[in-house]
């Protein structure tokens, strides 16, 4: 889909541009622990023979940040890994821009519904991984779910810094649950 998107239609494939995907990684992909995986393509029997293809794909694992040797690479990665912020500049536009984003309602309402349909996802598919058990050991593993992503949604909303009555009128919101309910989430949530 990239190539097609690259060359217009009736251009030779010679026409191609180099293209580098690129994937960052808050988990170490390949567990080897290296900062920052290349691959291009090989021939399996061969390896000395490359396919010459153009493409790149980069795997940055940021949990490796600190083994980075490249100081803006490696500032970049620590920033994502663990909002470390440093004295580079395009660390500071991130974070800048980051700050903008959060403080403008509408973007945050926009971003929010993003990470709860990204958790229900998540949490659907712990579900679905869990091990077959009894009924009623099924049921208290979906209300186990629910409350991890209850409680990840109030951790990041107070990242954000959203204050108690707005966490506590989206968890309504999206949760379809009483207020009382959401309470309870905050008050253990904290203690």
């Amino acid at each position: 889909m990239i190539d097609l998107n690259i060359i217009a239609e009736g251009e030779s494939y010679n026409e191609l541009k180099d293209s580098i995907i690129i994937f960052i990684c808050k988990f170490d992909p390949f567990k080897k622990g290296l900062p920052k995986y290349t691959f291009e393509n090989i021939c399996l029997e061969d390896n000395s023979i490359t396919l010459n293809d153009g493409t790149t794909k980069v795997f940055f694992n940021t949990k490796a940040y600190g083994k980075e040797n490249k100081e803006k690479l490696k500032s970049l990665l620590g920033y994502i890994e663990s909002n470390k912020l440093s004295n580079d500049s395009f660390v500071k536009k991130i974070d800048s821009k980051i700050n903008e984003i959060k403080s403008d309602e509408e973007r945050r309402d926009e971003y929010m519904k993003l990470r709860l349909i990204e958790m229900d996802r998540y949490m659907d598919g712990k579900e679905e991984g869990r091990a077959e058990g009894r009924k009623e050991g099924r049921k208290e593993g979906r209300k186990e779910g629910k409350a991890e992503t209850i409680n990840g949604t109030i951790k990041l909303m107070r990242d954000m810094k959203c204050d108690k009555n707005t966490i506590i009128e989206n968890l309504i919101k999206y949760y379809n649950i009483t207020r009382e309910e959401a309470e309870g989430y905050i008050d253990n949530e904290n203690g």
